[in-house]
């Protein structure tokens, strides 16, 4: 029904306007020569000369119009244009499909929505703006797809992201509607991007520390079991290491070929996939989180952080703002005494005797 009712009608109309060339003004002005020249370099080499060079930021809508023209001839490249449109409506199609059960209601919509009188005028022409257009609409539709299984999301995110690049690559302005679409895709997603790891990303970042007295490594396997996805939370500094030699650890700590070489990896989180996704936080220390270890630093913090994680509570998952200290001064009789000295008679003599020896030097 789709390529019935909206493709066929599109084509046709494409091919009936084909004959005749497009000689627009922005076209003959500025689309061809971007297209032509991009192609051989840049835009503006010494010593050139441009009529008119608006939006000379951006010719790589241009280069695919210019592609399309060099293969099928300044009349044929327009079909450029044209495919576009069809993959706009089909996107559309896609998009209206849970709403819209009929597929005549749904191609009939389709249809009213990209037969518009902008749309039309472009079909046939070399402008840009419907190359990016179902590039976005695809975006959007990743962005409003449920969260997908574990191990999944960087792809889906990878792929969401090279959507909106090539979107904002085709025409700048397309960055006004690139970034609501990606927040839409973080707000959806959200619960999928470790929500541990905003807590735990301040500690490796410097912003409070944490301590943990007696630590070993903890890394993920290489190959992680299916469906579940591990995740490094912090690790040391390049110039940290593991310690091997542990019989003379009380004793002598030194840094030789056998030890592990930073950074280390000292706690790891796992999530499985499934209704109900299994949890686990593995670190490779205990007495952080002991009577006496637990009010160092920011041990505390880590310790509820993980906790809410592992209860899929994320939303208690924070690291709070620092408390204000409040700082006074104590001053003894003595010290008001001198200030007082020093303020009402020092400073007032100070002054006047300067206001004398500038009149004096000013008389001679």
């Amino acid at each position: 029904m789709f390529w019935v009712v909206v493709a066929l009608p599109i084509l046709v109309l494409w091919a009936l306007r084909a004959p005749l060339p497009d000689l627009g003004y922005d076209t003959l002005n500025y689309h061809l020569m971007h297209g032509q020249k991009a192609w051989l370099g840049p835009l503006f080499p010494p010593g050139d000369f441009y009529p008119y060079f608006f939006p000379f930021l951006n010719p790589a809508g241009d280069m695919v119009n210019a592609l399309f023209r060099i293969g099928l001839g300044y009349r044929g490249g327009t079909v450029a244009s044209a495919l576009a449109l069809v993959w706009t409506g089909e996107v559309l199609w896609r998009l209206l499909a849970p709403v819209l059960k009929g597929e005549r209601a749904r191609a009939a919509a389709v249809l009213a929505a990209i037969a518009t009188e902008g749309t039309l005028w472009e079909v046939s022409g070399y402008m840009v703006d419907l190359l990016p257009l179902p590039i976005l609409l695809e975006a959007l539709t990743l962005a409003l797809s449920p969260l997908p299984e574990a191990g999944k999301l960087r792809r889906r995110s990878a792929v969401l992201g090279l959507l909106l690049g090539a979107a904002v690559a085709l025409k700048l302005t397309n960055l006004v509607f690139a970034l609501p679409v990606g927040l839409v895709a973080l707000l959806r997603w959200r619960s999928g991007f470790r929500s541990i790891r905003p807590a735990i990303a301040a500690l490796g970042a410097g912003a409070v520390a944490v301590v943990l007295p007696v630590a070993r490594s903890v890394g993920a396997a290489a190959k992680a079991p299916e469906g579940v996805t591990a995740t490094v939370l912090f690790e040391t500094s390049a110039e940290g290491w593991g310690e091997t030699n542990l019989a003379d650890l009380e004793t002598r700590v030194e840094k030789d070929e056998k030890d592990v070489a930073g950074p280390v990896p000292l706690a790891v989180a796992a999530e499985g996939s499934g209704k109900r996704k299994p949890r686990l936080v593995v670190l490779g220390d205990a007495d952080f989180a002991s009577n006496g270890g637990i009010s160092n630093a920011a041990n505390l913090y880590l310790v509820t952080s993980a906790a809410n994680w592992l209860l899929e509570r994320e939303s208690l998952i924070s690291i709070p703002p620092k408390s204000t200290e409040q700082v006074s001064v104590t001053l003894s009789r003595g010290d008001v005494a001198r200030i007082t000295f020093f303020v009402l008679l020092i400073l007032p003599l100070a002054a006047i005797g300067l206001g004398i020896a500038v009149w004096l030097k000013r008389r001679r």
